[in-house]
């Protein structure tokens, strides 16, 4: 009994390996992985200001030598108030490493 349609090849299954690393479809992980690193670059670089702290000046709330970030969109909403932490980009020495 032929139904006279035909039918595509079916597609070879995909090896565990292969859903582990990228999933079932390739294509879409390759867009979600693009749209996540878009959204975490964008988050360091315009919400959320990573810096290592130097110096005993900020102890006992910050060690010396910790990584933070600094929330720029927190000062957007109302001015800093007594207890905020502050940081300021420091000014570029010429010759000084």
């Amino acid at each position: 009994m032929d139904s006279g349609t035909d039918h595509p090849p079916a597609r070879p299954k995909p090896s565990w390996l292969q859903i582990l690393l990228v999933g079932r479809n390739p294509k879409v992980t390759a867009v979600r992985l693009l749209v996540s690193a878009l959204l975490v670059l964008g988050y360091f670089r315009w919400l959320a200001l990573p810096i290592r702290v130097t110096g005993i000046s900020m102890e006992p709330t910050f060690k010396d030598g910790q990584r933070t970030s600094i929330n720029r969109i927190s000062l957007w909403r109302r001015p800093p108030e007594r207890g905020d932490v502050l940081a300021r980009c420091a000014p570029v020495l010429r010759g000084v490493r």
